[in-house]
């Protein structure tokens, strides 16, 4: 009878699979990879065997042999909550082939409607950065790992290089507007938390005015393109200023007048009514830097700022979710 045959099997399958638990139990990860493998050999679509060694592959950093086990049982089981978490974590992980995209219109995962979309496509077709997406999908919703946060913020210098020297800045000048020598942020657990990135970013591009909503929080990809969008847009403001001090052309550069700072306010007004927050906040940020005096500037970012604040709240971690 084939129940005999598949419980002689298991008969002796058993004894791999108590040693492989009791090697993991005592962090002999190699031990338990032998063992569930040496299980699995006798019934190769155990779940537990595959779902178990996927862990101890993950234990000794070995990512895309885990994914692959994890991967296995959602073939079999797509709605084993221990895989679908462990393959997400797991893929995060893995190192990212950097890809360049020239259009938004090649982001297969975003919509026009979804949170972010304009940070993401500012990023991309004005900004040019490498390495925002992996065959075509951003994945908004995957913890930012320190990995892709260096290498992101590089790319975001290396544009910022590449406009201050069409602009004749100096690579000393620009040293001194940028901070090439900031710290790490400390990652946790392989992801980075929102307080860490938002210091790496006032640090290298300086614009004083971002802020962590939930510092202690991990950042997702997507949160981390819109303040990276915000950052590159200020470093962008302050090359132009620095290009016109540089220029013989233009001669000397006077401070921009109230009439400047107003004109930014009223428009910063525009974006409100349209609900575009975040370049709202950078206009009124402008006009501070224009006229440091100028009090409604201030109060009008701090309007802003509660409405991002009230838009992610009422989000519920749901913003970059993409919907059908």
């Amino acid at each position: 009878m084939p129940w005999k045959r598949l419980n002689k099997k298991k008969a002796r399958a058993k004894p791999f699979f108590d040693q492989a638990m009791a090697d993991y139990n005592a962090s002999n990860f190699l031990g338990a990879i032998r063992g569930f493998s040496e299980y699995l050999k006798i019934l190769p679509d155990a779940l537990d065997a595959r779902l178990n060694r996927g862990f101890a592959h993950n234990k000794l950093g070995q990512s895309e042999l885990a994914l692959a086990d994890f991967e296995y049982v959602l073939k079999i089981k797509p709605d084993d909550p221990y895989a679908l978490e462990e393959a997400a974590k797991t893929r995060a992980r893995l190192p990212r082939k950097v890809e360049t995209l020239t259009s938004i219109f090649q982001v297969t995962d975003m919509k026009v409607t979804d949170a972010g979309y304009r940070e993401l496509q500012s990023l991309i077709e004005r900004y040019g950065i490498a390495g925002l997406t992996t065959d075509r999908k951003f994945e908004p919703n995957l913890s930012l790992t320190i990995d892709a946060y260096e290498m992101l913020m590089a790319n975001g210098l290396k544009t910022l290089r590449q406009m201050a020297s069409a602009s004749d800045i100096s690579d000393a000048r620009f040293a001194e507007l940028f901070g090439l020598t900031c710290p790490k942020p400390k990652a946790a657990a392989g992801s980075l938390n929102s307080g860490e990135v938002v210091n790496g970013l006032k640090c290298t591009f300086g614009p004083s005015t971002l802020k962590a909503i939930s510092p202690e929080k991990p950042i997702g990809r997507g949160y981390f393109a819109m303040l990276l969008s915000q950052a590159l847009d200020h470093g962008t403001e302050k090359l132009k200023l620095n290009s016109k001090l540089e220029d013989p052309k233009t001669g000397p550069i006077t401070k921009a007048t109230a009439a400047s700072a107003k004109e930014l306010v009223e428009r910063g007004l525009e974006l409100i009514g349209k609900k575009d927050y975040m370049g709202a906040s950078r206009l009124f940020t402008q006009a501070i830097e224009y006229d440091p005096n100028y009090i409604e500037a201030y109060r009008f970012r701090g309007i802003s700022a509660f409405l991002i604040y009230d838009r992610i709240r009422r989000c519920k971690g749901k913003c970059f979710t993409r919907r059908n």
